[in-house]
Parts: structure tokens; sequence; C-alpha cells
């Protein structure tokens, strides 16, 4: 007979090497078959995605997005997804690492914070959503002297709909 030890050994062996896989390959890019689709599954669900802030506060995001806004009166404001509150900006930096880090999402989530924006002020009738990830080089690269740097992964404008 099976102890419950090893069953739960073998759970969590199962656990980290699905783990590896989400973390050192790119099995996003690949057919959308369907055991594609139940990792996609399995890692949304386990929490795979989340980066780092999650589970230690103290360590920085590698994502942060920010909205540029323009009001009637062509005022240019620049207004951060962050707030004061440190557990809403816990869940405000997941939301962008686990949705703008997903191309297929991110049109949506961008055009849900340009609503939730233009509902916040009625004179503004431009969004743009922009979303930076801190990307960190190769060692062979960091070698040659390419350092840690914001790069954009997503930009979008959004014009207020008008009924």
């Amino acid at each position: 007979m099976i102890k419950k030890e090893h069953v739960y050994l073998i759970l969590a062996l199962v656990h980290l090497g699905l783990v590896n896989l989400f973390i050192w390959t790119s099995y996003e890019d690949e057919d959308s078959s369907k055991w594609y689709s139940w990792l996609r599954v399995y890692r949304d669900f386990s929490g795979c995605f989340r980066d780092y802030s999650y589970f230690a506060p103290n360590v920085a995001n590698d994502t942060r997005a920010i909205f540029i806004t323009k009001t009637d009166s062509d005022t240019i404001q620049f207004l951060p997804f962050k707030v004061d509150n440190e557990v809403a900006n816990i869940r405000y930096n997941n939301i962008i690492s686990s949705g703008m880090r997903n191309p297929k999402a991110r049109d949506l989530f961008a055009k849900s914070w340009a609503t939730a924006i233009f509902g916040y002020d009625k004179s503004i009738h431009n969004v743009t959503v922009v979303t930076e990830a801190y990307i960190v080089p190769a060692m062979s690269d960091y070698k040659k002297g390419k350092r840690p740097s914001w790069e954009i992964i997503y930009a979008g404008s959004f014009e207020k709909q008008v009924e």
C-alpha cells in the first residue's frame, strides 16, 4: 500500500516540475492544444505566474502600469496604478503582472482600466495605458555592458465613447 507521505512527496515533485516548466520554458508560445490549455489552467489556479511581491511584499515588482490622461481642456495627467493602501497595491500589482504579461488579455484589461478612469473624472476624454516590465539581461549580455532596464510591453490609447 502506498503511504500518504509518498503521495504528498510525488505531488510536491510534480508541482515543482510544473513550476520550473512555467519559469524556464516558453511553452505558452506553442500551439494551443488541449494539454497546453490544461497547463495554463493549472498555472493560473496554483498562482505560479504571480510575481514575488505577492509572497514577499518587500521585493520590488517587475511590472508597473501608468495612465496618461487628457482632459477636455487639453491638460495631461500621469496617474500611477498605485494607492496608499499596501494590501490594495499588492492586489493591483498582481493584476498588472498577470494581466499584462498575457498577450491575449492585455487589451481587455487596458480597456477596463480606461473605462474606470473615464468614470473617475468626467472631463477625461483620452486614456493611454502604458505597462512596463523590468528586463534583466542574460549574464553574457550583462558582461558586455547591457544593464537591466524598464521596457514597454504594452501601450494602448482609448477615446471616451459618447452615446
